[in-house]
């Protein structure tokens, strides 16, 4: 699976949605399969509580987002049980131009330093990259470094 977020910037359904349905052996086998409706393991990682000396609540950069024991983008407020609001990250997304940039950055004369890396002035992948990850997870973990991997999107994007 790969999110295409240059061609659509809207968070892809098979992430947004919190159940999904899927095709299992029968376990009677007698109709050989059966359909049944599940957490989706794509919506959010469940990692339960976290060690405050790995994950520090006081860090002043991220220490908010050691408060989850799951995954949350745009969370919908900072409680421990606060909801994802995927649309809230659908409006950031599409303020960002990104298939325009993507665009720009692939047909500009530019080398590849100056697009390869947030070092120099100007649009480079990097940066375009980094809005994505901000845009997405605004105050949750695919805005920071350190929890961004733990969202199941990271590995779409």
């Amino acid at each position: 699976p790969f999110w295409d977020w240059a061609s659509d910037h809207n968070i892809p359904d098979v992430v947004a949605s919190q159940k999904i349905t899927v095709k299992v052996p029968s376990t009677t086998f007698s109709t050989g399969s059966a359909w049944i409706t599940v957490d989706n393991p794509l919506y959010t990682y469940k990692m339960g509580a976290l060690s405050t000396a790995q994950f520090p609540t006081n860090d002043p950069n991220d220490g908010q987002i050691a408060r989850y024991s799951f995954t949350v983008r745009q969370p919908t407020s900072t409680a421990s049980n606060a909801a994802s609001n995927d649309g809230q990250s659908n409006t950031a997304l599409s303020r960002l131009n990104l298939k325009g940039n993507i665009y720009s950055l692939l047909t500009g004369n530019v080398a590849y330093y100056q697009m390869a890396s947030q070092n120099n002035p100007g649009i480079s992948l990097e940066a375009i990259h980094g809005n994505v990850h901000v845009a997405v997870g605004g105050n949750g973990h695919m805005t920071q470094l350190s929890y961004a991997a733990f969202d199941p999107i990271f590995f779409l994007h």
